[in-house]
């Protein structure tokens, strides 16, 4: 039966009503849903319509570019995406000049697919260059300059700056709690990547202290049991172990484990990794016995399945659990 991708397909080739419109469309809610691959097929179809109606320089066809190049990094073809990528930004430099905001937009998202190749010092420079044009343009505290600076950390980070890396991210922050309220999803995630930098630089009590606000506001803001409350509860827990209150990473890794069970299940990915992460905590507290019951409970069925079939974080717990599963399952 054709999916609703080959019908789009087929009214691109009729060249129906609007079929261009439709199809960027249900090209943005395949990408949104995960389909990538789905996403893929539409916008090469309607890339080479706009090419050959529109030229390569049109700003829609240039959009579609730069939407089959997010397609194709997702799909691990980063080279196809870096290629696109640097054509989007050379025309629309010619076209618009270097400090329009698609200009600009056009340097992320190449620096982002760079940095994914390894090319972090010519991303860095990308990164500088659009953060300065965002500066002089917009001004220090507009949410296009905060997301300029947290671009241009994290890739500071990944160069070893750290000390450069962490000044920029505290800005933000400081910038973000300053003109946002404390519960903003900005200003928490702007917390969160600073936290993520001082857990790196082992700085575990301000990293703490982090995490515990943003777990607060996550709370707040979303309720226990969104996806951004349950990570904000996973990194915590890990800091907690860290720093020597065992009882506090227990605790918030079976909550993880209870929300997660109840809400896809005992034996869904999400609930096995949540459970994979506190049986660990368990084993190092020597409560096996409780271990075991998890185990039995969320995992046999990874144990079970085809490591060929599973992703690589799942198959490296798999590797694990089965190390494991000799001494915690009765014989």
């Amino acid at each position: 039966m054709p999916t609703a991708v080959d019908r789009c397909l087929a009214d691109l080739d009729r060249n129906a009503p609007d079929a261009l419109a439709a199809a960027d469309a249900l090209a943005a809610e395949r990408k949104a849903a995960g389909d990538a691959e789905g996403a893929r097929r539409i916008e090469e179809r309607c890339l080479a319509i706009r090419r050959r109606t529109l030229g390569e320089n049109a700003p829609e066809t240039l959009s579609t570019a730069g939407n089959l190049a997010r397609s194709l990094a997702a799909l691990g073809d980063l080279r196809g995406a870096r290629r696109l990528e640097e054509d989007v930004l050379d025309a629309t430099r010619k076209a618009l000049g270097d400090e329009h905001p698609d200009t600009l937009t056009a340097m992320n998202n190449l620096a982002g697919t760079l940095k994914a190749l390894g090319d972090r010092r010519t991303a860095r420079r990308l990164e500088e260059t659009a953060l300065a044009a965002r500066r002089r343009s917009l001004g220090d505290e507009h949410p296009d300059t905060l997301t300029a600076m947290n671009n241009l950390a994290t890739t500071l980070w990944q160069l070893g700056d750290a000390p450069a890396a962490l000044a920029l991210q505290q800005a933000v922050v400081d910038t973000r709690r300053r003109v946002l309220p404390a519960d903003h999803p900005d200003t928490l995630t702007a917390l969160a990547n600073l936290a993520t930098m001082h857990w790196q630089q082992g700085d575990r009590e301000t990293t703490r202290a982090l995490q515990q606000t943003v777990l607060d506001g996550r709370r707040r803001q979303f309720g226990d049991e969104h996806p951004a409350t349950l990570r904000a509860m996973n990194n915590l827990a890990a800091t907690l172990w860290q720093t020597g209150d065992g009882d506090g990473a227990r605790e918030l890794q079976l909550a993880v484990v209870n929300i997660r069970a109840r809400q896809f299940g005992d034996s869904h990915p999400d609930t096995m990794l949540a459970a994979w992460n506190l049986i660990n905590t368990l084993l190092h507290r020597n409560e096996n016995e409780l271990a075991g019951e998890l185990l039995k409970r969320h995992l046999v069925p990874l144990m079970l399945a085809e490591p060929d079939g599973l992703d690589a974080e799942l198959r490296r717990v798999r590797e694990r659990l089965l190390v494991e599963a000799v001494r915690l399952l009765p014989r």
